[in-house]
């Protein structure tokens, strides 16, 4: 336990559970988010929704969201229902928002930009499963799970959770 945050490692895969659901907005994810490790990566979001329950409906809140966070679409099918986008930044008010609409929200940082085509092969099918690329982090939410967050990472990049202690 770091903080007020509850760390297990299963397979090199971090889960952090929390008491309530999630909100990356949060100062304790600042670890995640604000970490040096990760400027100039490149960031995206990933998001699946129930298509049989979302394909038909519009909704402009959530397209108004994703219009202001996106730098690039790079996968958009059904009224949302399966999203990639490239981020402009970090946001993060917006990202918790957003982040909310998905049953499996992930964001994704990506060292090389070269791995973009990669990124965007992997999400094409319609697997769920996480893909870690070489110098990549995911942080994702796995529903009916939305007090715990997961972390897939490339085994070279170690996060700094405080002045003592690496994930």
């Amino acid at each position: 336990m770091v903080g007020k945050l509850n760390f297990k490692i299963y397979d090199g895969i971090i889960n952090i559970k929390e008491q309530s659901d999630i909100n990356i907005s949060d100062d304790k994810w600042d670890f995640l988010f604000k970490n040096p490790i990760f400027d100039n990566w490149s960031i995206y979001f990933n998001g699946w929704r129930f298509d049989c329950i979302y394909e038909n409906e519009i909704d402009e809140q959530l397209s108004s969201i994703i219009e202001d966070v996106s730098d690039l679409s790079l996968i958009d099918k059904g009224n949302h229902v399966k999203l990639l986008i490239k981020l402009k930044g970090i946001n993060r008010n917006l990202l918790n928002t957003l982040w909310k609409y998905y049953e499996y929200p992930s964001i994704i940082f990506l060292k090389n930009k070269s791995d973009q085509d990669r990124l965007i092969d992997k999400y094409l099918s319609y697997n769920r499963d996480m893909y870690v690329i070489n110098d990549s982090c995911i942080i994702y939410k796995v529903d009916p799970e939305s007090d715990v967050l997961w972390i897939q990472k490339d085994n070279n990049i170690r996060l700094q959770i405080d002045e003592n202690n690496f994930i």
